[in-house]
């Protein structure tokens, strides 16, 4: 199941202004919708998910275009559903250039365009006779800002909540778009988390202060410490994914983009 929440911060654009409004797409990776604060898990804390709910629009009746994370997402990109997209965005596959994603038309409209984290990858198991010709070769989210990491694990300056959580700088990325972004053209950035897939640090709930107790098992799964200690795991990494989320808000109101931002935030 996929939700997604929008918000407009500020008032609307008067037709007179003809002011393009940046759009922030956040996406973490394999997240049930449930599992939010906003939505009244008592195991996460996302205050930066909850505060785009709260001021904006809140979909409870959204469904992922497939159970795979990258038809998914190929499904979000293109506005179809995945089979209709052929190969294009499956799992080992190329992506035919006649779908086109959303940020090509984006690109072409003056917007400045990029993403951080996991895009949609175009994949490259095709042949190589014909990748000029029908092939696409450019990620469907956008310029690639990933080249910031974390250190080593355990050394100076690596913040990680867990060892299941990935090394890019999801917030440095974004800011370093932004410096880039020249003052006065509309921006659409796509924030794609590698978390909460898996695998998790086993455990890493307890480092977090989190309770066994607070945990709501799904009916499909058995009731046991085992299970609960799992989903706890895979609730820090929903908590790093908004805390990303959360810099980059609070970024954008310290440079004043805030008020011309929409933010989308959803999962595949």
């Amino acid at each position: 199941m996929w939700v997604a929440m929008v918000v407009i911060s500020g008032c609307a654009i008067t037709p007179e202004e003809e002011q393009k409004p940046n759009i922030l797409f956040a996406i973490s990776d394999d997240q049930s919708f449930a599992h939010t604060s906003f939505a009244g898990c008592k195991f996460i804390n996302t205050p930066a998910f909850d505060r785009v709910a709260r001021e904006g629009v809140y979909f409870t009746n959204c469904y992922a275009g497939s159970s795979g994370c990258a038809p998914s997402r190929s499904s979000i990109v293109t506005g179809r559903h995945h089979w209709q997209n052929e190969q294009s965005g499956q799992h080992a596959s190329g992506w035919l250039k006649k779908y086109v994603p959303y940020v090509d038309l984006l690109d072409g409209n003056d917007y400045y365009t990029g993403y951080t984290g996991k895009g949609v990858d175009p994949f490259q198991y095709y042949n190589e006779k014909v990748r000029n010709d029908s092939f696409r070769v450019e990620n469907a989210a956008g310029k690639r800002f990933n080249d910031i990491r974390y250190p080593e694990r355990g050394t100076a300056g690596d913040e990680r909540f867990a060892e299941g959580i990935g090394n890019v700088n999801y917030f440095e990325n974004f800011k370093k778009f932004m410096e880039k972004h020249k003052e006065g053209k509309p921006f659409y950035f796509w924030y794609g988390a590698s978390e909460p897939h898996r695998s998790y640090e086993k455990g890493s709930w307890k480092r977090m202060g989190k309770k066994l107790e607070d945990v709501t098992v799904p009916d499909f799964l058995p009731d046991n410490n085992e299970i609960r200690g799992d989903i706890l795991d895979y609730a820090v990494e929903i908590e790093w994914f908004d805390l990303h989320l959360q810099r980059m808000i609070n970024y954008m109101d310290s440079i004043g983009e805030l008020d011309n931002t929409i933010i989308i935030v959803t999962s595949d």
